[in-house]
């Protein structure tokens, strides 16, 4: 699950920062961390997917993990059925479950707490994330800066949705942060177009000290002399 993750939001990542970027530097230091990443720990890697299938020999662990969170899907779905509306209650899953355990897909834990109704918003609200960074994307005239940031987000929401599928992260407050972070920066670019752009007077021309002395207690009866 954490291999997944990483390899799509870092796909993401290499996409805004390295290739759209024009940074080749960060595209071939990128390139050599993964093989490097592979070669040392690619063996683990390659035993953890045989262990799904059962025919592993060196981590009979992983079979049994995948097992039991077929099981919570299962559970978690039969109680989605029993309870579609209001859920089972914040925080209820580990005891409906029978083996205490939190169902491993963040999308089911709030569905089976929360409800169906509470799901739809919160899938509304992710989407309304991945809707203003959208509007950000296709903006012109964002400096460098920006256009980092707005890449960075995009990354990690994107790899929170993938990671969501396989760990229960409904409470966490990363998702509501990234979430809130676009909004306010969407709200701070909108400001900034409709500030209205005035032309700073240039310096005054000073006075004659003449002219000055003229209009002394009395303005305009002595014509100003230059």
């Amino acid at each position: 699950a954490g291999f997944v993750t990483l390899a799509i939001s870092g796909s993401v990542t290499m996409w805004h920062f390295g290739i759209k970027g024009k940074r080749p530097k960060l595209i071939a230091g990128i390139a050599l961390a993964g093989v490097l990443l592979m070669a040392v720990a690619g063996g683990k890697l390659y035993d953890r997917f045989a262990a799904l299938g059962g025919n592993s020999t060196t981590d009979e662990n992983a079979y049994e993990s995948y097992k039991d969170r077929m099981y919570l899907m299962d559970r978690a779905v039969d109680g989605i059925e029993r309870y579609p509306i209001f859920g089972i209650g914040d925080n209820n899953f580990m005891t409906y479950s029978l083996i205490w355990h939190e169902v491993h897909m963040t999308y089911l834990q709030i569905a089976v707490e929360g409800g169906i109704p509470c799901l739809i918003i919160y899938l509304m609200f992710i989407r309304a994330g991945f809707k203003n960074l959208k509007i950000m994307r296709r903006a012109t005239h964002l400096d460098e800066h920006t256009v980092l940031f707005v890449g960075a987000l995009h990354s990690s929401l994107i790899g929170f949705v993938v990671g969501a599928c396989f760990a229960p992260e409904a409470y966490q407050f990363f998702p509501y942060f990234a979430i809130a972070f676009t909004s306010t920066l969407l709200q701070t670019l909108k400001e900034r177009e409709t500030v209205p752009t005035t032309s700073v007077p240039g310096p005054k021309k000073p006075r004659h000290f003449l002219e000055v002395y003229a209009d002394y207690r009395n303005p305009g009866a002595v014509t100003p002399v230059r």
